[in-house]
C-alpha cells in the first residue's frame, strides 16, 4: 500500500496547516540514527487515505487557496521600512524562533534546536545593526542597563517603549533601569513577507564598531534532567554516559 511521511507531503503541496487539519493522526515508527547512535521519530500517513482526502472539494479549495497565496508571495518585491518599524519586526522574529530553539531542546529535537539557534543568531545580528545605526541616527536613546546587563534603549512618546540589546555605547554612563520591560507594538502583518522587508533593510548596514562595547545576554542554566539520552531515550544522563553503552562496549571487550 505504501506510506507517505511528511517530507514527502509538503513536496506534493500540503502544509503542515493542511496536514494537522485534514489528515487523521500518523502512525508514529521510531527509527534508530546509527551515526549519533540515537533515534527518531518518522511520522507516516497511508498514501491511499491521503490521495482520498486530496480529492475532496474542501481539501482541493484550501489548497489552491494556499498555492496562489504562495505564488503572490513569491512575486511581491521586498521594500525597505522605516528603521524603528525593521527592528520592532526583527526583535519580534528572534524571539520566536528564540523560544522555538528552547522548546525543540527541551523535545529532545536537537536537530530543529540548532537550525533555530542560527536562525536566532541572524535575526539578532540584524537587530543590533538596526539599533546601532538608529542610535548613531538619533532614533534611539540610550537609557542604561538592566540587572542582567542588557542595554536599554528608549524611543516614543516619554521613552514608554524601549529595545533591549548587547551593545552599550562606549564611555557612556551605564544607570540601572528597572521595570521598564521590552515592548513590542507592530503591525499584524504576515511575517513572512515582513521579514523580507526587514532583511532588506537592514542586511546592507554596517556592523557595529568601536564606539561600542558588548556585554553578555541573559544565560539560562539547563538542567541535566531535561537531557534525553540518544542511546536509551531515557532522561538525565547524556548518551556518552549512557549505562547501557557502557555494558555494550564492555561486552565488547570481553568478547575480543
Amino acid at each position: 500500500m505504501g506510506t507517505y511521511c511528511k517530507k514527502d507531503l509538503l513536496e506534493l503541496g500540503w502544509t503542515e496547516g493542511a496536514i494537522r487539519r485534514f489528515l487523521p493522526a500518523p502512525k508514529i515508527e521510531t527509527r534508530r540514527l546509527a551515526y549519533r547512535r540515537g533515534r527518531y521519530d518518522v511520522y507516516l500517513w497511508p498514501k491511499a487515505i491521503v490521495n482520498a482526502i486530496r480529492q475532496q472539494p474542501e481539501v482541493e479549495q484550501y489548497l489552491d487557496r494556499v498555492r496562489q497565496s504562495n505564488e503572490k508571495r513569491q512575486q511581491r518585491e521586498a521594500v525597505a521600512l522605516p528603521l524603528l518599524d525593521a527592528i520592532r519586526e526583527v526583535s519580534r522574529a528572534a524571539h520566536r524562533w528564540r523560544d522555538a530553539a528552547s522548546a525543540q531542546y527541551e523535545a529532545g529535537t536537537y536537530g530543529l534546536a540548532t537550525h533555530s539557534s542560527r536562525r536566532k543568531r541572524r535575526l539578532y545580528e540584524l537587530k543590533e545593526r538596526g539599533i546601532a545605526e538608529a542610535y548613531k541616527q538619533g532614533l534611539l536613546r540610550y537609557a542604561g542597563q538592566t540587572a542582567q546587563e542588557l542595554a536599554v534603549y528608549e524611543y516614543g512618546d516619554g521613552g514608554m517603549s524601549c529595545f533591549h540589546s548587547c551593545l552599550h555605547p562606549v564611555g557612556v554612563e551605564r544607570p540601572l533601569v528597572a521595570e521598564h520591560p521590552e515592548t513590542l507594538f507592530v503591525t499584524a502583518k504576515k511575517q513572512a513577507q515582513h521579514i523580507a522587508d526587514v532583511e532588506t533593510t537592514l542586511r546592507n548596514l554596517p556592523i557595529p564598531g568601536k564606539q561600542f562595547e558588548w556585554s553578555s545576554p541573559p544565560s539560562h542554566k539547563k538542567s541535566s534532567v531535561s537531557v534525553t539520552c540518544w542511546e536509551c531515550g531515557e532522561s538525565g544522563h547524556l548518551a556518552r554516559n549512557c549505562p547501557e553503552r557502557v555494558m555494550d562496549e564492555s561486552d565488547d571487550i570481553e568478547a575480543i
